[in-house]
């Protein structure tokens, strides 16, 4: 009996198609065409090679970024695509990638330069920019202060175009640049080209082919022509061969000051000295905290005064360059150098706090033994525990001082407190006072309104009674008149007049209405 076996059967692959878009300036070899790309770069002085795998995420991520950043460098730079996975492609024959895409930078005929930062067409840009100008011109002193000001570290070459129209040091020195280029893509070093012999004078260079080499803290380093083929491995070196030439200033404070101030000059006099542990300080005019630590420097100063086998000093680094294995990278910072191991300076812990003890603590922890006939740590402890004794005694009576100051506020705020107790009280009782002196106001005023309405009430009364009597005397006039002309039983007699009157103004009406009635 026979069986069926499957067949195996693989399917071929499909032939790669483009990756970028037709529209944009990047010549896509989707194919893997690795012997073209040299054909490409030679017309180009700058030339850019993407190395992508059509299936790779990050590959299609970036994909649209290089199309950015090849729209806007089309004029400058050659964009080439590469299909470095597909297997027939003599690409993926040549290189042997482990991650995708790689973006690699040419410079005429130097390179790769492989670009490790972001794929971001922002960044992917200005890398490329860098590498397109990796020497920045520099035809004033302003410019070129303004170039030492902006890069912590910078290297400026020094090239007299006139005297010869391609110096020979000058392609070592833009090799040199490119090459610290590809050492550091992120560009932390920068160079710069000085072709004008008095802006060159501004960095202290006359020789025609130098070098000056640049640090934020330690701000020159000239080489001559000879070195130039060996700068970029001795600027990264802590011990450089190269010949240095070291700007300070030029003058020294005065020797007899409690506090050495040092000099380029005077660096290695005064530091190195084998019979003397020195403390440095270093520092700069416009740091803060640097000024902040005066006090503590001239009071470390003053404790160690007697004794000549110690030495306080400080170097203000701009204006004061040092050899490079002196160079500090954060100020304030202090150095302490034994006498007899020099070799062995000791830096002071950035995590601890610059105080007059700890300052102490750390150099007897380092210092030399002391030599017979000079003062000795026991010596300098037993002078900082008397100081600090004083110190403490003083701080002792300004605290008894403010405690009798804090009584006497105390008492004094007591006293207050119940001043303005018995105001309150007081003000209280006369508060309510005036409440009972507003009442009573209100109802005298309430009775005195009364007291005049009946009153003008009387006054209208009187007025009324006043106008009948005087008609009640008119009408008696008038009936006397009658009663005398009509004589009899029309008149009245004396006594009747008399009664009516005895009787009054109302009786008196009441009288004559009823004689008008009887009539």
């Amino acid at each position: 009996m026979h069986k069926c076996r499957a067949k195996s059967v693989v399917a071929l692959a499909r032939p790669p198609v483009r990756f970028l878009s037709p529209s944009v300036p990047v010549v896509d070899l989707f194919l893997g065409q690795q012997d073209q790309v040299e054909k490409l770069m030679e017309d180009s002085d700058v030339s850019v090679v993407f190395y992508y795998a059509p299936w790779c995420a990050h590959s299609i991520a970036a994909r649209e970024h290089i199309q950015e950043v090849a729209l806007r460098l089309a004029n400058q730079v050659q964009f080439v695509a590469v299909n470095c996975w597909w297997h027939q492609g003599k690409c993926r024959k040549q290189h042997n990638f482990y991650q995708y895409p790689v973006l690699h930078v040419y410079y005429r005929r130097f390179g790769p330069i492989n670009y490790k930062g972001p794929l971001l067409a922002e960044y992917m840009e200005s890398f490329i920019r860098r590498v397109s100008a990796p020497l920045t011109y520099l035809p004033s002193r302003s410019a070129l202060h303004t170039f030492l000001s902006h890069h912590e570290q910078g290297v400026v070459g020094f090239f007299d175009f006139n005297s010869s129209p391609q110096p020979p040091g000058y392609l070592t020195f833009l090799s040199s640049a490119l090459h610290m280029l590809r050492k550091d893509p992120q560009g932390a070093v920068r160079f710069g080209v000085v072709t004008n012999r008095e802006v060159a004078a501004g960095m202290w260079v006359t020789e025609d082919q130098s070098v000056y080499l640049h640090r934020r803290f330690n701000t020159s380093l000239d080489t001559g022509r000879e070195a130039l083929e060996r700068f970029i491995v001795n600027f990264s070196a802590p011990y450089s061969p190269l010949h240095r030439h070291l700007v300070g200033a030029s003058e020294a404070p005065p020797p007899q000051s409690l506090i050495q101030e040092v000099t380029t000059q005077s660096f290695r006099a005064v530091v190195m000295d084998t019979e003397r542990d020195v403390l440095l300080f270093y520092y700069t005019g416009w740091c803060g905290f640097c000024t902040v630590l005066n006090h503590v420097l001239l009071r470390l100063a003053r404790l160690f005064q007697g004794n000549s086998a110690f030495t306080v000093a400080r170097v203000n680094v701009d204006l004061n360059d040092l050899p490079w294995e002196f160079m500090v990278d954060h100020l304030p910072t202090f150095l302490f150098f034994p006498r007899h191991r020099k070799h062995m300076s000791v830096k002071f812990p950035e995590n601890t706090r610059v105080t007059l003890p700890n300052l102490v603590r750390f150099i007897f922890n380092h210092s030399s033994p002391s030599p017979q006939g000079k003062a000795g740590p026991k010596a300098l402890l037993e002078a900082e525990l008397r100081t600090l004794q004083g110190e403490v005694l003083s701080l002792q009576r300004a605290r008894e001082r403010l405690s009798q100051q804090l009584a006497a506020l105390w008492r004094e705020n007591r006293r207050l407190a119940l001043h303005t107790q018995e105001l309150q009280s007081h003000n209280a009782e006369l508060q309510e006072q005036s409440t009972r002196l507003e009442t009573l106001y209100q109802e005298k005023s309430r009775q005195l309104t009364e007291a005049v309405k009946r009153l003008q009430e009387l006054a209208n009364a009187s007025e009324d009674l006043l106008d009948e009597n005087s008609l009640l005397k008119v009408l008696l006039a008038v009936l006397r008149e009658k009663g005398s002309t009509g004589g009899g039983t029309g008149g009245r007699s004396r006594d009747e007049d008399r009664r009516d009157e005895a009787r009054g103004p109302g009786e008196g009406e009441e009288a004559e209405d009823g004689k008008q009635d009887v009539s």
